[in-house]
């Protein structure tokens, strides 16, 4: 389903966010 697709890509986008983040304050 386009929900389950735009969840998932929501969830990737946060977790990518984290990881910039992370990564940023290193």
């Amino acid at each position: 389903h386009k929900v389950s697709q735009e969840t998932t890509l929501e969830m990737a986008n946060k977790f990518t966010q984290y990881y910039q983040k992370f990564v940023g304050k290193r």
